[in-house]
Order: C-alpha cells, then sequence, then structure tokens
C-alpha cells in the first residue's frame, strides 16, 4: 500500500546499529502494522526494542512525539503533511517520501528521499539522524495566527 510500513521497518531493521550509535532505543508504529519479522528482529537484536501500537488518542500522540528523536513516513497520499509539520516544529527530524506532503516542509529541513526503495530510505534516514532542526522559524511560519491570517486573505474576509 501507499504507507509502506514494512518499508520503514525494513530500513530500521537494517541501520539497527546506526541507530543505536544515535541513542535510539525504540521504534513505534503508529497506524496498521505491516509484518516484518526479519527487520523486527533485526532491531531487537541491535539492543532496540519495537512496539507496533496502532492509532493513538492526541494526548498520547503528543507523550509519544515528546520522546521522538526521528519522524519516518514514508506515504505518498499524505497530501497537507501535518505530521512532518509537527515533528519539524518540535525541533525533530522528519523523513518522506518524494511525492508527497514532505516536500512543503523541505525549507525547514524535512529530509525527502528520492523515491520509495530501500536504499533511498535507508540514506534518508542517516541524514535525518545528523541533522539538527530549527523550530522557531517553522513556529512562526505554520502558527494558527498566521495560518488564519491567510485563510481570511483567502476567502476575502
Amino acid at each position: 500500500g501507499n504507507k509502506r510500513g514494512r518499508l520503514g521497518l525494513q530500513a530500521a531493521g537494517s541501520l539497527a546499529s546506526a541507530l543505536a550509535v544515535h541513542g535510539i532505543r525504540r521504534v513505534v508504529v503508529l497506524g496498521a502494522e505491516e509484518a516484518a519479522p526479519r527487520a523486527i528482529g533485526q532491531l531487537r537484536s541491535g539492543g532496540i526494542e519495537y512496539a507496533c501500537i496502532g492509532h493513538v488518542p492526541d494526548h498520547e500522540y503528543e507523550e509519544l512525539l515528546s520522546h521522538t528523536r526521528i519522524v519516518c513516513m514514508l506515504s505518498t497520499l499524505e497530501g497537507f503533511g501535518l505530521p512532518y509539520g509537527e515533528a519539524l516544529a518540535n525541533g525533530i527530524p522528519a523523513v518522506g517520501v518524494a511525492g508527497s506532503g514532505v516536500e512543503r516542509f523541505a525549507e525547514y529541513g524535512a529530509v525527502i528521499a528520492r523515491d520509495a526503495t530501500l536504499t533511498s530510505i535507508k540514506d534518508a534516514i542517516v541524514s535525518a539522524l545528523l541533522a539538527t532542526i530549527s523550530s522557531g522559524q517553522i513556529r512562526a511560519d505554520l502558527s494558527w495566527e498566521r495560518t488564519g491570517r491567510k485563510l481570511l486573505q483567502v476567502v476575502g474576509a
């Protein structure tokens, strides 16, 4: 499907040692689980916990985000890319695939994989792990106040 959860797990599994070096001790999948037993085994043998917790309420999502080191969302059908914006606004590197909502966040430091191949996704994750995100600019640009003003301009009120 377009969510590409299995591809993300495969990339994380093959990068288990690099993730551990960067202090990542847990990989959490939100939404529907896609089986990738080999990748999950690679994570666990690299000392990284794996959990698929499905969909979560907003307050649980915010708690998870507060402990997140990288957001990897590989769907190409995310028109607005809200999870990317939320991650970047919290100083968390975000990885997405070209042709998705993440492209609008490239100027804020989102890492865009050139295509949905394992090599491209792995390269993007490594780049994101090395990235430093300045959350101040995206918070100013994407504030509710600014969004409201732009909406009023569009509707002519």
